[in-house]
């Protein structure tokens, strides 16, 4: 199937699908004893044994455990320390003269943890370390303190008695990369510095690990970012009990014997042993959005990026500021040079991201992930160290990783609010959005680490020993999750039918159902209109009066949803004859009984909103309600107006039509709103085909990066803004054109023409929302 093509179908509900048939007559089913539960042997020897598990999800375990002889082997899971100064292939140089040594261990737990052994010594003469995100649990860092003494100092006991850690960071807030540090902690030579007062919380600028504290006792410091307590205290306190028992089926732990990885890491075990379990030590220093940052003898600048959870951040540093000779004050921007990215899980190891966690999470937003991660594009790193996964080296290499990871997470974002804005429901986005092959497919290019050498050289996509393509492969997240949680993060859960708002408790929904199946010679259609007569016989105030409708209600939804099959359906309110014509005689009734339903549950609703909607997908459902376009209010374009252009011009992305285009069109605003004087804007939107990214910077900036350039004052910009309000934008900007307010100052303006034809019009006419 074409991934750029939409689809007209919807997506019904299983029990839709047998619909079709029961409006006949439903047979009788008799259900199958269900096979025992499964006990370990079971598992050994069945469906969910691993020797059984899909080869890709076997495979995919690579990324997370040593070379074998043979890449094609089965994979066995056995931590690595890289060691960065001897393992960075594809990169041809390594900065030897840089203070620190960089140590990422992968494998111990769902999250690595990662060590800078800095060039400020203890008076016994060890390098201090800094620990960036502890494990989740004592348990594995008392696992793998032993394997980075053997890293770093060549034996298991070698090195000081105690670990000469100097700080600590969080990159965020999850249990798999706070939940160990007690575990760091008992093993470290100074205990940690007293908790931040909240006088002092969230403070940016810089900050000197290595002496703040000189008139006191040596302590650990204990950094994170400012939002980082209180996503603690939501987990621990208010829905952590939830999250707990979900994720005990989501990680597997549920069931381990059956467990092959956990997509981003082996596995979760920070409740696995609670005598050695997780726990939390309170930040000594948080920070807002920038911090320079020295800690044993180390330069880095800590930064918000605020993409799988709202306290993320990276830690970036820099070479210039980490050489023998390099002195510094901390007020320099140290983001500006070459440098080590530690990435955190702003790229979530070698996965589609998980914009939506199944063990439960608050909205992720998309455009903000996806805004961060061209944070980390704008970094010139040499290597990149995540927070899941194994290092990946070399410019290039980095760049093509982050801009495919970046592409995947925006075009899922913008064509779930495409579609949403034309009406489509939660349950029916997963069908119309799928990812484009050629992002996958882009990264054949890529050189992950672990393909360094013969393996590696000539060998096909997917034989190498880890494949590539996981990056983007659903290992962890999935577009499905990603776009439905779209849609409760931009509009909540209400799909606009109201039956929704009062459903029909689900074992009284299924045993109806079941019994209704179970009936021979039974109609769908009949069962509803008997339904609704009977309540229609009751007094307003009897409980039974509302069940009543809403089941007869929610029975003619399945008919219809099972018989709207015409792609000449309705998509749009006000279209009568359309509307009447299309249905089959099922779905007219269907649509009448429904109608019926709302209109009589209207009645003695005291609740005025929920009173209107009846009312109103009453109407709707007997094709009456006027024709009417959404041209004002919210999205009226004296509002967009009264913007600065780069909203509107960012906007027109998100009813991107995905396909082959690779083009850019630029915008000069001249007395644009918000700018300082001369009042000149550039922007810029460039088109890879699924997505459209935008851009904001000078004239220069934006001639250099279009392929086309409009040069236009602000009331020709709003010229277009209002046109696009009522589809016709082309014809108005060529309009425009011919009346010199627009002026192409690169290409001409027939290519722009041709460039704003990759997006849809501005839907200004309300969706069919309670008939669809």
């Amino acid at each position: 199937m074409n991934p750029f093509t939409p689809l007209r179908s919807r997506r019904r509900p299983l029990l839709a699908l047998l619909v079709l048939t029961s409006c006949a007559h439903a047979q009788g089913v008799t259900p199958e004893t269900p096979p025992p539960a499964p006990t370990q042997a079971v598992v050994q020897n069945g469906p969910l044994s691993p020797n059984n598990a899909n080869p890709r999800l076997t495979k995919h375990s690579h990324f997370f455990g040593a070379e074998p002889a043979k890449p094609w082997s089965e994979p066995t899971i056995l931590p690595t320390i890289y060691k960065l100064k001897e393992q960075h292939w594809p990169l041809d140089k390594y900065p030897s003269q840089v203070t620190y040594e960089p140590y990422s261990a992968v494998g111990y737990d769902l999250a690595n943890t990662i060590v800078l052994v800095g060039n400020k010594l203890t008076k016994e003469g060890f390098p201090e370390w800094i620990i960036v995100d502890t494990l989740g649990s004592t348990k594995t860092v008392d696992e793998v303190i032993p394997a980075l003494r053997k890293r770093i100092y060549g034996r298991e006991k070698a090195g000081p008695e105690k670990l000469p850690i100097r700080a600590i960071i969080y990159t965020h807030n999850h249990i798999d990369h706070t939940g160990g540090v007690n575990g760091y902690l008992a093993a470290a030579k100074l205990p940690p510095c007293a908790p931040e007062t909240a006088q002092n919380a969230g403070k940016d600028g810089y900050f000197n690990a290595d002496t703040v504290n000189a008139d006191t006792a040596d302590c650990v410091a204990v950094i994170g970012q400012e939002n980082i307590n209180s996503a603690i205290v939501n987990t621990s306190t208010v829905v952590g009990s939830i999250i707990d028992a979900r994720s005990y089926y989501m990680y597997g732990n549920a069931v381990p014997e059956a467990r092959i990885n956990s997509g981003i890491g082996p596995r979760e075990v920070s409740g696995e042993n609670p005598k050695k379990g997780a726990y939390y030590q309170l930040p000594s220093k948080t920070f807002s959005q920038s911090l320079n940052l020295t800690a044993a003898g180390i330069n880095l600048n800590l930064r918000y990026v605020p993409s799988e959870t709202d306290d993320e951040i990276i830690a970036f540093v820099p070479d210039r500021y980490n050489l023998p000779e390099s002195k510094v004050t901390g007020s320099e921007d140290w983001s500006k040079e070459s440098g080590l990215l530690l990435a955190a899980e702003v790229i979530q190891g070698p996965s589609f991201p998980n914009l939506y966690s199944l063990r439960g999470t608050g909205f992720r937003d998309p455009s903000t992930w996806y805004t961060s991660v061209d944070v980390l594009r704008s970094l010139d790193s040499w290597c990149m160290v995540p927070s899941h996964g194994p290092p990946l080296c070399e410019r290039d290499n980095i760049e093509l990783l982050l801009r495919s990871f970046r592409d995947a997470i925006q075009f899922t974002n913008d064509q779930a609010i495409r579609y949403i804005n034309r009406g489509y429901t939660l349950v029916e986005l997963p069908q119309l959005i799928q990812l484009p092959q050629y992002l996958v497919e882009d990264l054949d290019q890529l050189k992950p680490i672990q393909n360094e050498g013969p393996l590696h050289t000539g060998t096909p996509v997917g034989m190498g020993w880890v494949n590539p393509r996981d990056y983007l492969t659903e290992f962890y997240g999935s577009v499905s999750q990603g776009v439905r949680e779209i849609y409760v993060g931009k509009v909540g859960f209400f799909q606009a039918d109201p039956i929704e708002l009062r459903p029909t408790p689900p074992q009284e929904s299924a045993r109806r159902l079941v019994q209704l199946m179970q009936s021979p010679n039974t109609n769908v259609l009949q069962v509803a209109k008997a339904a609704q007569d009977a309540a229609l016989k009751l007094n307003k105030t009897d409980p039974e009066y509302i069940k009543g409708l809403q089941w007869a209600a929610e029975l003619a939804t399945l008919v219809i949803q099972a018989g709207v099959t015409d792609p000449t359906y309705p998509t749009h309110i006000g279209a009568t004859t359309t509307c009447k014509q299309s249905a089959t005689p099922e779905v007219q009734q269907a649509r009448q009984i429904k109608s019926t339903s709302f209109a009589y549950m209207a009645e003695p609703e005291i609740n005025p909103n929920w009173r209107n909607w009846y009312a109103a997908s009453s109407r709707e459902l007997d094709c009456l309600l006027p024709l009417h376009e959404v041209n004002g209010g919210l999205v009226s374009s004296t509002i967009i107006s009264a913007l600065p252009g780069s909203h509107w011009v960012q906007s027109l992305g998100l009813r991107l039509i995905p396909g082959e285009t690779n083009q850019s069109l630029g915008f000069i605003i001249r007395n644009e709103l918000g700018v300082p004087s001369p009042g000149t804007a550039g922007y810029t939107l460039t088109i890879r085909k699924a997505v459209a990214q935008f851009a904001q910077g000078s004239t220069e900036d934006t001639l250099k990066a279009a392929t086309t350039v409009l040069d236009m004052d602000r009331s020709a910009l709003d010229a277009l803004i209002e046109a696009d309000g009522t589809n016709t934008l082309i014809t108005t900007l060529q309009d425009q054109v011919a009346q010199k307010k627009i002026r192409a100052i690169k290409g001409n303006s027939d290519s722009a023409v041709t460039f704003l034809q990759n997006f849809d019009p501005k839907p200004i006419a309300i969706p069919v929302l309670s008939g669809r």
